[in-house]
């Protein structure tokens, strides 16, 4: 499962990586907009969207934990995959901005993936299956922008962009079938409480009846009751013998 993991989140971080590094030739070539209008709205295209995730980041970790982890995180990639398409088929700036917002929902991935895979890791290795998955995340967004410098001449923004769509939903395919969502553990079972004691007939009746507190210690209750507990609460009247030297 962690090699899944691994797997989906380079394929994951590798497309985003095209958003940063290609969004400002994308405004240039495909929208055709100034230098100084691309100036502004690669600004704009990166901070709106982590606007809406800060808003929304403390939500999806209490969704993952009282729905499913592994929806949240295939909740990402889905609009990943939404902004990708969007990308493809986007003639005009307020269709743009549309897109840059749904970024916004893809956020707040990491740390419930880190949560998943310290549920599902054997507690010997989680160190280690946190340390690849942190690992493997800048290994995609290095990847991306280099793989994008080579496909773009071949399928231009939009084809690299349709291209990052197929992958993002390889990776929450992979995801959604190969991993199992793990489940809270149960909280302990509550204990019966103990019967209440019952006198046998004609024998001695329980600390309750006797009307003694719980806190009296049992040679005081003996020393209380002597009708109780003849032999053990009267003072033995038999000399004690001597041992010989």
């Amino acid at each position: 499962m962690l090699a899944i993991f691994s797997v989906a989140l380079v394929l994951e971080f590798a497309t985003f990586s095209h958003l940063a590094a290609f969004i400002p030739l994308y405004l240039e070539q495909e929208l055709r907009l100034s230098a100084a209008e691309v100036t502004l709205w690669t600004g704009l295209a990166s901070g709106l969207p982590l606007a809406l995730a800060l808003v929304l980041a403390p939500f999806w970790g209490v969704w993952a934990e009282r729905y499913s982890p592994k929806l949240i995180i295939v909740r990402a990639q889905v609009f990943e995959l939404v902004v990708y398409l969007t990308l493809v088929a986007v003639t005009s700036l307020p269709q743009f901005l549309v897109a840059v917002l749904l970024l916004g929902l893809t956020y707040g991935n990491i740390a419930v993936l880190m949560a998943v895979v310290a549920q599902i890791t054997p507690s010997q290795r989680i160190g280690f299956a946190i340390s690849i998955v942190q690992a493997v995340v800048p290994l995609g967004q290095s990847l991306g922008p280099l793989a994008g410098s080579l496909l773009i001449p071949l399928l231009g923004l939009r084809g690299l962009f349709a291209l990052d769509a197929v992958l993002v939903a390889l990776a929450a395919g992979m995801i959604l079938l190969g991993i199992r969502d793990p489940r809270a553990p149960a909280p302990p079972a509550e204990r019966a409480p103990a019967p209440e004691p019952h006198p046998a007939p004609g024998g001695p009746a329980p600390d309750d009846a006797l009307d003694l507190p719980h806190h009296v210690p049992l040679v005081d209750r003996l020393h209380r009751r002597p009708a109780v507990y003849p032999r053990l609460a009267r003072p033995s009247t038999t000399p004690a013998r001597r041992l010989p030297a």
